[in-house]
């Protein structure tokens, strides 16, 4: 599935997976948009069941999923630990936590179980 990523394919193999495709710049751009505490958004390709531009609101994705995979480059690496001070020191816990409850329908459902706030809270002490 990488490899067919890799070359701009779209996998043969299908996953439960929500992945979208950024440049460098602009997830610099959004980054800086989230240190001004913007709802910062993205478009551009993503996989859901095909390959489609889609919007993505890349606040919500940073702050509530997020996964850093493999070895980065030290300067994405570097971006993303600012970034994340950064939300962290202009919103706070309590209000990225509201944020991303009450963005819509999914966030609210996704807190109908109390375990994934407080896993959310965890994820957060460790920025």
């Amino acid at each position: 599935m990488l490899e067919d990523l890799g070359n701009g394919m779209t996998p043969t193999l299908k996953l439960p997976i929500d992945l979208h495709v950024l440049t460098y710049a602009q997830f610099a751009e959004a980054s800086a948009k989230m240190a001004e505490g913007e709802q910062a958004r993205i478009i551009g390709p993503a996989l859901h069941m095909t390959w489609e531009d889609h919007e993505l609101p890349i606040w919500f994705d940073f702050v509530f999923s997020l996964q850093e995979l493999g070895q980065m480059d030290p300067m994405l690496s570097n971006l993303l630990a600012k970034t994340r001070k950064d939300l962290r020191t202009f919103w706070g816990d309590d209000k990225l936590v509201n944020a991303i409850k009450n963005y819509y329908p999914r966030g609210q459902r996704l807190f109908e179980t109390k375990e994934i706030e407080e896993i959310l809270r965890n994820r957060l002490k460790k920025w």
